[in-house]
């Protein structure tokens, strides 16, 4: 959880990331002109978990399910 906020956190843009593993989640709030969902995949898919589809929540949120791969 803590590895997937920091790595998070460390993108451009990323003002903030909250990872729930218990519910697979992350909340993520970042400037869409500067990072895509893409950048903020690839971050997790490289701590060695899977992306699931994003539930936007507003024009700076999104929620990530998140599981062990």
């Amino acid at each position: 959880v803590t590895r997937n906020e920091k790595s998070l956190k460390k993108i451009p843009g990323v003002q903030d990331a909250s990872v729930n593993f218990a519910l697979g989640s992350a909340l993520v709030t970042y400037d869409e002109h500067l990072v895509t969902e893409q950048i903020l995949h690839q971050a997790v898919v490289e701590n060695g978990y899977a992306v699931g589809a994003p539930i936007r929540k507003g024009h700076e949120h999104m929620d990530d399910s998140a599981t062990a791969a």
